[in-house]
């Protein structure tokens, strides 16, 4: 064993271990959406709940259980059939992981929702339009800066530092409107993954600013961060996976992310997001022109919160109009709603 791979044993089998109670209690903090904060709002998780009894499964214990993409197919053959007196609604979130919801594994959560009234059942990644399945978004990276980069590395913060570093940026940062009419591109040094290699050849490089890697495989968050908060754009190709955090990220640093249509489509309906047909459409003039629609538009940024979703998986979705901006007004809608959730904590 290599000293790396020995550093990596012994931080995962002792320092991960101290560091989840820690974890969950800032992420439990944060405001914004993010992909682990939707697996700590569910009452049981699939894969980590050890103690999870699948034969009471349709009980009242379990109104929201979370299941990784990869693991429905076992979760779907350990939970059995309805109980016909279990009349509750069960809300079941699917994600943590860059598989998509497509083919068979759509096909066997469709049947699922339509044979176990009522169930509701939210997935990251779901490729295909359905009736049965709703879109969840991935949201925010706030558990890599913590968990799967290098330990030693200097400026790791746990979830709810990253939302008050957000926060600071937005503070002294230009509004949107004021910003250049650029590009903001960090992935140019991998385009081997998703439709990156074809955005690559279609951005109008005139108008990109591109990651300085400056040999590195990786920079820091933060520094990613600020380039994005300098441009009004943020391209967000496809990945390994159809969503992306990048995406999520842009939105809530004030910017307007570039992707192409898709089943995620659904999930950006309302929030300032500029999707193609292809890669090959987006010109300078294409941006020009969005850029002035933007401008004079007002947004729903209510899915960027984890308030919204909490009522959405309770059926009691309301429109706030207190979520209702330009994005120019997009910093004072997060802070508002930051220091609403720290009131009501307090």
């Amino acid at each position: 064993m290599s000293l790396k791979q020995l550093r990596r044993k012994i931080y995962r089998e002792t320092i991960t271990k101290k560091l989840s109670s820690e974890f969950l209690f800032s992420l439990n903090r944060c405001v914004l959406i993010s992909s682990h904060g939707f697996a700590a709002f569910a009452h049981g998780h699939h894969r980590f709940d050890q103690d999870v009894d699948f034969s009471h499964f349709w009980d009242k214990t379990y109104s929201c259980f979370y299941v990784r993409t990869d693991d429905v197919e076992e979760f779907v053959a350990k939970i059995g059939q309805r109980p016909l007196n279990q009349k509750h609604v069960v809300t079941l979130l699917v994600g943590d992981s860059d598989t998509p919801v497509s083919g068979k594994k759509r096909e066997l959560l469709e049947r699922l929702a339509q044979e176990h009234e009522p169930l509701q059942i939210f997935c990251q990644n779901l490729a295909d339009n359905s009736v049965s399945l709703k879109n969840l978004p991935i949201g925010l990276d706030y558990h890599s800066n913590l968990y799967f980069y290098n330990f030693f590395q200097p400026n790791r913060k746990m979830p709810l530092h990253q939302e008050l570093a957000l926060v600071d940026l937005l503070k002294s940062a230009q509004n949107w409107s004021s910003r250049p009419l650029r590009v903001s591109v960090d992935w140019a040094g991998s385009t081997h993954r998703g439709d990156r290699s074809e955005a690559l050849e279609h951005l109008p490089s005139q108008l990109c600013q591109f990651t300085d890697f400056g040999g590195k495989k990786r920079v820091a968050q933060m520094d990613i961060w600020k380039q994005h908060l300098s441009c009004q754009f943020v391209a967000s190709p496809f990945g390994v996976g159809l969503d992306c955090h990048r995406t999520w990220e842009a939105i809530a640093l004030g910017c307007v992310p570039i992707t192409c249509r898709s089943g995620l489509s659904p999930s950006f309906a309302g929030l300032p997001v500029l999707e193609l047909e292809s890669w090959s459409e987006l010109t300078e003039e294409k941006l020009q022109q969005a850029a002035k629609e933007i401008s004079g538009e007002k947004f729903d940024f209510g899915p960027m919160f984890m308030s919204h979703w909490k009522k959405h998986f309770a059926q009691d979705v309301q429109n706030h109009d207190r979520h209702l901006a330009s994005v120019d007004d997009w910093p004072r809608i997060f802070r508002a709603e930051f220091d609403r959730i720290r009131w009501d904590c307090a």
